[in-house]
């Protein structure tokens, strides 16, 4: 009995904790949405250009090995 009056509390209480950060962090997740698109876009712009670096140098490699 004691088990489950503290299951029911624990999903009562967590239920309404969720809900409660769910419409008080709203604001804060577009933010850090915002924050997260920012960091993909100049973590892709620095890989591609790693990848053209990476390029550059098999490409003058293979140009000094034909020499």
């Amino acid at each position: 009995m004691r088990f489950r009056t503290g299951l029911i509390l624990g999903v009562l209480v967590g239920y309404f904790l969720a809900a409660w950060l769910r419409r008080s962090g709203s604001a804060e997740r577009s933010e850090t949405g915002e924050r997260g698109r920012r960091l993909v876009d100049l973590a892709s712009v620095r890989a591609a250009a790693i990848r053209r670096a990476g390029w550059d140098l098999r490409r003058r490699l293979e140009a000094s090995a034909a020499d």
